[in-house]
């Protein structure tokens, strides 16, 4: 797979356009070495080395390389999760079955029992919610128990739909084809969180959210989704062998399920009341904080593609 023409030309373009990005940041720092802003540009820039070397091998590997590599950063993110869970008295279960769930999904994927992959995330939920409530014998917080290991177990679920969406599409389409998807899929998630930010910044005078994302406007939401539909109809029309038509329909449903994403995690992280899940990316916060988007995006993509 590292030597298929399409993930040449995705490693080349992406490695080229960080390399470009470091050297700017350092210029910049360098002319100005105590402006805190380029200080922190160039911890975020350092960071996004790792994402991208992460994302660059999984894809390398494709699909045994998404499998171990998103399967790693579920238990990751699991750990996270619980770090600031407050139903302490089902934390070691929670991450016990949830680990389990995550573990017994990734194997259905590598063998392609479908039918498995679909049923263990609502078997573990209500079995493990009985299991864990009774366990824990606190009838007060049984509501409280019960949201917060289904969240838990759906959080890891979705995410689990990342080699799920390349080892569908590689039944159906070329390897080519399935890497394109794949790569624009991440590029335009991160992209439209972006897109958001600079509509915001320029034309943003109304907050939508303001107790969940105050920095969140309807014009940023506006110029994300636009520019997010107008780039997946040109990308996925052009690299990933979809109709022009379906390729819109693909970039409007990840600047959506895109910014969905990011504002679930944003309330989630207010209710625990912490600014990140952890600081495992310096200038990114933890597994969760970078793939908040990504986990709505991904299985919203696929079921789209599984119906369509």
């Amino acid at each position: 797979m590292i030597l298929n023409p399409a993930f040449i030309s995705i490693a080349s373009v992406t490695l080229v356009l960080i390399s470009l990005a470091t050297f700017i940041g350092y210029i910049l720092l360098r002319n100005n070495p105590n402006n805190e802003t380029f200080k922190k540009v160039m911890v975020i820039i350092k960071s996004w080395w790792l994402i991208i070397g992460f994302i660059l091998i999984c894809l390398g590997f494709a699909p045994l390389g998404l499998l171990v590599g998103f399967g790693i950063l579920s238990i990751l993110g699991v750990i996270e999760f619980e770090k600031h869970t407050r139903v302490v008295e089902i934390k070691k279960h929670a991450i016990i079955l949830t680990v389990t769930s995550v573990i017994l999904q990734y194997l259905c994927l590598y063998y392609s029992l479908w039918s498995g992959f679909f049923a263990i995330p609502i078997l573990f939920i209500y079995l493990g919610s009985a299991f864990i409530v009774i366990r824990a014998a606190k009838i007060e917080k049984v509501p409280e128990i019960f949201s917060h290991y289904a969240v838990l177990i759906l959080t890891f679920h979705l995410l689990a739909y990342i080699p799920a969406l390349y080892i569908f599409n590689l039944q159906k389409s070329t390897a080519e084809h399935s890497l394109y998807l794949m790569f624009f899929l991440i590029l335009l998630t991160e992209l439209n969180d972006i897109l958001q930010f600079i509509c915001g910044k320029a034309f943003g005078r109304t907050k939508v959210f303001p107790l969940i994302s105050p920095n969140k406007t309807g014009a940023g939401f506006i110029g994300g989704i636009i520019g997010i539909t107008l780039l997946g109809g040109a990308l996925f029309h052009t690299f990933a062998g979809f109709t022009l038509v379906k390729s819109c329909g693909l970039g409007l449903i990840i600047s959506i399920s895109g910014i969905m994403g990011d504002l679930s995690f944003s309330a989630i992280k207010r209710y625990l009341a912490t600014k990140d899940f952890s600081n495992l990316l310096p200038g990114h916060g933890g597994v969760l904080d970078r793939l908040d988007s990504l986990i709505f995006t991904t299985p919203c993509v696929f079921y789209f593609l599984y119906f369509t």
